[in-house]
């Protein structure tokens, strides 16, 4: 199969190049459905620093929790939560101190249903802060997004601090106050973030710039679309192809599925991913193979 894909035959390439793209659209379609909130629990119930079953218990004393800024523990009005979501507009926050940086995930607070399953949750990894929603996602046993605020706690000696997450719109947000100094994250909810429903643990730091972790994920299917696409010996048309199928992945696609669009750096990545697919083709062999097997070949020679 491998030297069909390297030098296809122009039908096959074109075939190829058609099927590449569309993988494409349907990949990022898909990511831009998983990434939305998940529809509100029938039933909501705020809780503040959980012992969760296989993750850290948060160490720290929480004085406060605010959901979409009014204090609030225990049961919650579940359709104020649906309406919240459903606007894309909510808000959880939380006042407390740090005592140790943890080596899991260890929830602060959360907003969960009748079944313990989060909504909204706010918690702690380390030095960083994490805020996630629940997205659509989870009902195929992917994991959902989330923001991480890198460097935001300081050292683990009893200091006062606030912490919070935020849906604003189609980006999620998080940001830690300590010793007066804030720092904050934000994660915009586009068809680039397939990465981050499906890498298998979370500790890589490839949500350190979401953006370019987004771009690289997006661009880099675009190679083989540029590589048969130069393959199928349909240049007049090709140039136009690929400009057509960029539009409909960055520009179309986004909105019809709820989601955010990509910033400039996507744009120039897919760009260079399609440029460096059709010069690679250039260097792609052009030797075909005997018809003739070199076993039948020596067995004729003289």
């Amino acid at each position: 199969v491998l030297p069909v894909l390297l030098r296809p035959p122009e039908r096959t390439a074109r075939h190829l190049a058609a099927w590449a793209s569309a993988s494409w659209l349907g990949m990022l379609a898909f990511t831009g459905w998983a990434v939305q909130p998940a529809p509100a629990p029938a039933a909501a119930f705020v809780r503040v620093a959980p012992a969760v079953p296989h993750l850290d218990r948060f160490a720290g004393r929480v004085s406060e929790v605010r959901l979409d800024g009014a204090p609030t523990r225990g049961r919650t009005s579940a359709p104020i939560l649906a309406e919240a979501l459903e606007r894309r507009s909510v808000r959880l926050d939380a006042d407390a101190t740090v005592r140790t940086w943890t080596d899991q995930f260890a929830p602060i607070a959360d907003v969960v249903d009748a079944g313990w399953n989060p909504t909204l949750q706010l918690g702690q990894v380390g030095q960083k802060i994490v805020f996630s929603v629940r997205a659509r996602s989870e009902a195929l046993r992917l994991r959902a997004p989330s923001v991480k605020v890198y460097r935001a706690l300081p050292p683990p000696e009893g200091q006062p601090i606030e912490a919070g997450g935020a849906l604003e719109g189609m980006a999620l947000s998080a940001y830690a106050i300590a010793d007066g100094v804030e720092h904050r994250a934000r994660t915009r909810l586009t068809p680039g973030l397939g990465w981050m429903l499906v890498l298998p643990l979370g500790f890589y730091p490839f949500d350190y710039r979401p953006d370019l972790t987004s771009a690289a994920w997006t661009a880099l299917p675009l190679l083989l679309v540029g590589f048969w696409a130069r393959r199928s010996g349909a240049a007049p048309f090709v140039v136009p192809g690929m400009a057509i199928v960029l539009a409909l992945g960055l520009l179309a696609i986004p909105p019809l599925t709820g989601a955010g669009r990509e910033g400039w750096v996507a744009w120039i990545a897919c760009a260079l991913a399609l440029v460096g697919g059709w010069i690679s083709a250039r260097y792609a062999s052009t030797v075909t193979v005997a018809e003739v097997p070199p076993s039948a070949r020596s067995a004729s020679s003289p």
